[in-house]
């Protein structure tokens, strides 16, 4: 139980809130649709933005109390292998990018994904993909 408290602390230190669509390289826009969606589906609260993150942060009910939650979502998720579109997401962005990889990347190092190169050929690995997740409450 320490370890599982240790993880939910440093998930809720370092996750962002979701990776936009409109923060992907149009290079990366297949790559990335899965993470995209399924970030934006475990968003428990999607209108709370950024840009209001420092009004939100003394807000006991704030976005970073739903940080672990939404993490656990995303990072616990079967419906397709996350931890690689991830990764090939991530590379794509870094490789594409004039855009910040830091939403990415936030998600990387919380779920502990490892990175990998991407090539526009692993596209092909998100054809088939069904993103099925449920958005948690808070």
């Amino acid at each position: 139980s320490i370890l599982l408290l240790q993880s939910i602390f440093f998930v809720s230190t370092s996750f962002a809130e979701e990776l936009r669509a409109a923060d992907v390289p149009n290079a990366c826009t297949t790559i990335c649709q899965p993470i995209v969606q399924l970030t934006n589906t475990c968003d428990i609260d999607p209108d709370k933005s950024e840009d209001n993150a420092a009004e939100n942060s003394n807000d006991n009910d704030g976005a970073e109390s739903d940080e672990p939650i939404e993490a656990q979502c995303i990072c616990s998720n079967k419906s397709f292998n996350v931890a690689s579109i991830a990764a090939l997401c991530a590379s794509c962005i870094q490789l594409n990018g004039n855009r910040t990889t830091d939403d990415v990347n936030k998600i990387m190092s919380a779920c502990s994904f490892s990175s990998t190169s991407y090539a526009p050929s692993a596209t092909a690995l998100v054809a088939q993909i069904t993103v099925s997740a449920t958005k948690p409450t808070a």
